[in-house]
């Protein structure tokens, strides 16, 4: 079901829901080509925006769907939201993103009723849709590196050192326990994001098992590091990976990442994405020990809306 929104000049932006996911699917598909989420994902996607208090529009050109945007709250950042979408290539530098963006802020603020940062991931190279944010208001607030590995054939089997040991993630019964675990990796960050338990369950995707959540204790049973991991098709997504700020230094990290990686390829991945800080060297240099390179960057752009 869609609700109708504004009409100007031939042009009407609207609401749209998880049944358009196929449409939402196609225009994706043109716009990014390359890591496009597939029907199913947007539907799950399209229903979590709407659960969450995102928003979600098309925006049509004489009855044609020629662009999107969506709105999904950031997990473990109240008052923020992130933005996806574009227009058709035929279509652009005509001022239908610039429609579309200003109805989906005004649509986000009247939703909320609250003050908002909106943030929008773009690559780095992308210069065009980084004026098109300049001009709209947008500021820069960080870049982050995007690693691949296209190999998972030579990820060695690895023991738990002496003094740790494995805990299996309980689906409905360790949200809490993960969002500890996350707390003690991330606090002393900078941008550091907490997870709420809404934020731990809409990460469990319909693919989701609870062994693509490794958990590490200390044999005292505090937290000492974790690794989720997401398969998309054959490959498998490192977010988050974390360790305790008391156990760093004695190689959990890569301890967690290489059983990250068997757990993937057990699954079924033949390679493996991330994505890291490019200010974050130590990581970077841990990724590159694997044998992940530099496969691009995005650079993360803001703007607050109703304050």
């Amino acid at each position: 079901m869609t609700k109708t929104g504004k009409a100007h000049d031939g042009f009407k932006v609207r609401h749209t829901s998880a049944s358009e996911a196929s449409l939402v699917a196609f225009l994706d598909s043109v716009l990014r080509k390359t890591m496009a989420l597939t029907e199913s994902d947007w539907k799950n996607y399209l229903e979590e925006i709407q659960k969450r208090g995102g928003v979600a529009f098309i925006i049509e050109v004489q009855g044609k769907a020629v662009g999107y945007a969506v709105t999904p709250p950031v997990p473990g950042l109240p008052n923020y939201n992130s933005l996806t979408g574009g227009i058709l290539p035929e279509y652009q530098r005509k001022g239908f993103a610039t429609a579309l963006l200003k109805e989906t802020l005004r649509e986000l603020q009247a939703k909320t009723g609250e003050a908002r940062r909106v943030v929008a991931r773009i690559e780095l190279n992308d210069t065009a849709i980084k004026s098109f944010l300049i001009k709209s208001g947008f500021s820069l607030q960080h870049c982050d590196i995007h690693m691949e590995l296209d190999n998972l054939d030579r990820i060695p089997a690895v023991e738990v050192p002496p003094g740790f040991r494995l805990k299996t993630f309980k689906r409905d019964s360790d949200e809490a326990a993960f969002i500890e675990y996350h707390r003690l990796a991330f606090q002393d960050q900078p941008r550091f994001q907490p997870y709420s338990l809404e934020d731990v369950t809409a990460a469990q995707g319909p693919d989701f098992q609870d062994d693509d959540v490794i958990l590490l204790e200390n044999e005292d049973g505090s937290p000492a590091g974790f690794i989720w991991t997401t398969m998309h098709g054959d490959i498998v997504q490192i977010e988050p990976l974390g360790v305790s700020a008391q156990w760093r230094g004695k190689g959990l990290g890569k301890l967690l990442l290489n059983m990250g990686l068997r757990h993937g390829r057990a699954r079924g991945a033949t390679g493996a994405e991330l994505w890291t800080g490019e200010d974050n060297q130590i990581s970077i240099n841990l990724y590159k020990k694997f044998g992940f390179t530099i496969a691009g960057g995005f650079a993360i752009y803001y703007i607050d809306i109703g304050s």
